[in-house]
């Protein structure tokens, strides 16, 4: 039979063995569940920047794309063709094409006249339609001031643009789950714009009209493309602009391929942007697709909620990670069964082992002490290994977590620093396109300063002509004057009756025609000091379109030099921009480096830990065996306690 002393040993060891591998079991799949937490909360942190910096992009590209439709229609309203055209009727068609073609992104181009009706367009012939464009036409003419905004252009409004951008506005209304908008199946015609309007003003600081240049969203993928081109974090960040809850440009995918252009927002949504506020949440995007989003409200000259940006990031990626986090849990929870039923096994074996080995327990009490003495002394030895070792282990994990933190705050840093230069970039590149405009302005005010020399020299050689002219009259008629006086000396001597009355009538004639060259030459002297005064006056004239000239053409050779200092600062801080990306990739490869070495210092301080427990049961557990065979060397045959 069994002794009892050797059943209650082997439940002894069993339960030490059970406790001491639950220890271990318990952190290992505890830390796994804290660790794969930290993860979840580090990809919602991420997600919520990204989407941050991808909303506050989009409202910065749209607020660049309204100045620069401003800007442009300040431009045009000064160019002294849109002015004559509002002051004595010309037509101002050929520089609204002009201009048209050199800016791209222009749309539109309109001029209208004091009562808001169209005086001529870009690209058309149509005239004569009021335009309001949501009340920001009746703004720019009111004030007096330049203005810009996002506003809907009616179908009434566009019907006298050209076909192209009548064809590019026009979209079908695509039925959506989660919306039950009553426009779906119809046809979209109505513009979603950017618009700056600029007033045209007289020599008086009148207001004769207003010049409108318009940026059209509907099918123009420019700015939701750069935003998804921008997106951090390695997530993809999709994009999209509406019209009242109608995608009008987007990057989110359709159900068939291609873009989702024409779905509408769901209802929700809705409910919220047409209250003036903004969605932030979970939200069913292009009626199939759940995402993470932010939605922002953006308003008309009057106040209305007209159109909202919308950016968003798809869930698919929190569903992997949930999958990765849920293998990695479960292979945590299976080691920790292992680190729990193994040493059971291995305590059930030596418990067994120590039953067949009970009959030469006697003999071996001295060899059980002596080895138990041995095993006392190397599990002293060991430790204090095993101490030196966890202080070490948690030094090096103070190092790492210190290092993490670190890393952690860098990476934070040169995340700002991305954003930063991004919206520097966004202003240089809007600088540069400033200057090469006001190149262009400066190189058609030259040409005009050039025409005007050219027809200034003309009217000087026409005067010269005019007083040469003058000057050969007054020389004839001196000279008729003088043939005339010789005439009369010549006829004095005659002495007959009628020679007497036809020299009287001689001497009359003469007396009369030497008034008239006087007259005539006075006449021609005033004349001859008029042309020299308005000669001068030309010449100083000339003079200053000569020096206006050059100084135009030192302006345009400035404004060359501007535009390529901006274009090689733009280059230089986009390739910033590219290396400090480089930068952000290292750091958060050193950033995820470091992480991974916190987790593997952690996991060697639990297992040195565990090594040093071990050490010190076994030093006791040689104790015991020593007392045990003490006990057996003087009462053979006694049951140990």
């Amino acid at each position: 039979m069994r002794a009892p002393w050797l059943r209650r040993f082997r439940n002894r060891i069993l339960v030490l063995v059970a406790a001491a591998s639950l220890v271990p079991a318990a952190l290992l799949l505890g830390n796994s569940l804290f660790l794969n937490g930290l993860v979840h909360q580090q990809m919602h942190r991420e997600v919520d920047e990204a989407l941050s910096l991808a909303i506050n992009l989009e409202q910065a590209l749209i607020d660049a794309s309204l100045t620069r439709m401003r800007d442009r229609a300040v431009a045009l309203a000064s160019h002294p063709a849109v002015v004559e055209a509002l002051t004595a009727g010309a037509d101002p068609r050929p520089i609204l094409d002009e201009f048209q073609r050199a800016l791209p992104g222009a749309d539109l181009i309109s001029v209208v006249g004091p009562d808001a009706r169209v005086v001529a367009r870009a690209g058309s012939q149509a005239a004569g339609e009021r335009l309001r464009y949501g009340g920001l036409v009746d703004l720019a003419l009111s004030s007096g001031t330049p203005v810009h905004s996002a506003v809907v252009i009616t179908p009434e409004e566009l019907a006298g643009e050209p076909a192209g951008v009548q064809a590019q506005v026009r979209m079908p209304v695509i039925e959506t789950p989660g919306s039950e908008d009553a426009r779906t199946g119809q046809m979209l015609e109505e513009a979603l714009a950017l618009v700056g309007a600029a007033p045209v003003l007289g020599g008086e600081g009148q207001v004769l009209g207003a010049v409108l240049v318009s940026d059209i969203l509907n099918n123009d993928h420019a700015i939701v493309d750069e935003v998804l081109q921008r997106s951090t974090h390695g997530l993809r960040v999709d994009a999209s602009i509406a019209l009242d809850g109608i995608r009008v440009t987007t990057t989110v995918p359709a159900v068939g391929g291609g873009r989702a252009v024409g779905t509408l927002y769901s209802d929700v949504v809705m409910e919220r942007l047409r209250a003036g506020q903004e969605y932030r949440g979970r939200a069913l995007v292009g009626g199939w697709q759940w995402q993470r989003t932010i939605y922002v409200p953006l308003r008309d000259p009057s106040g209305q909620v007209i159109a909202a940006p919308f950016v968003g990031v798809p869930e698919a990626a929190f569903a992997e990670l949930a999958r990765t986090t849920s293998i990695s849990t479960g292979v945590a929870l299976i080691f920790a069964l292992l680190s729990v039923a193994g040493p059971l096994m291995v305590a059930h074996r030596f418990a067994d082992r120590m039953r067949q080995r009970d009959e030469g327990l006697a003999a071996l009490a001295g060899e059980v002490q002596t080895a138990g003495s041995a095993l006392a002394r190397d599990g002293r030895q060991a430790a204090a290994a095993a101490a030196d070792a966890q202080s070490a282990a948690e030094e090096v994990l103070r190092s790492t977590e210190q290092a993490g933190e670190s890393t952690g705050q860098a990476r934070g840093r040169m995340r700002d620093l991305e954003v930063t230069l991004a919206r520097v970039n966004a202003g240089t590149d809007e600088q540069t396109r400033t200057l090469r405009h006001a190149g262009r302005i400066v190189a058609l005010v030259s040409q005009a300063v050039q025409e005007s020399r050219s027809s200034f020299n003309a009217v000087l050689d026409a005067l010269r002509a005019v007083m040469a002219a003058a000057q050969q009259g007054r020389q004839d008629v001196l000279r008729a004057a003088g043939a005339l006086e010789l005439m009369r000396l010549e006829a004095e001597p005659a002495e007959s009756a009628d020679g007497a009355a036809r020299l009287d009538r001689l001497v009359g004639d003469l007396q009369q025609a030497q008034r008239a060259v006087a007259d005539c030459d006075g006449a021609l002297q005033e004349i001859v000091a008029r042309i020299d005064e308005a000669t001068e006056r030309l010449w100083d004239l000339a003079a200053i379109m000569n020096e206006s000239g050059a100084r135009a053409g030192a302006v345009s050779q400035q404004m060359s030099d501007l535009t390529q200092v901006a274009e090689e600062t733009a280059e230089r801080l986009r390739a910033t921009t590219d290396a400090a990306r480089q930068v952000i990739d290292a750091v958060e490869a050193v950033a995820e480096g470091i992480g991974a070495g916190v987790s593997l210092a952690r996991r060697t301080k639990a297992h040195v830990d565990a090594a040093a427990e071990a050490n010190r049961r076994l030093d006791r557990a040689a104790e015991r065996l020593q007392e045990l065979a003490r006990a057996l060397a003087e009462a053979a045959g006694q049951p140990p306690q």
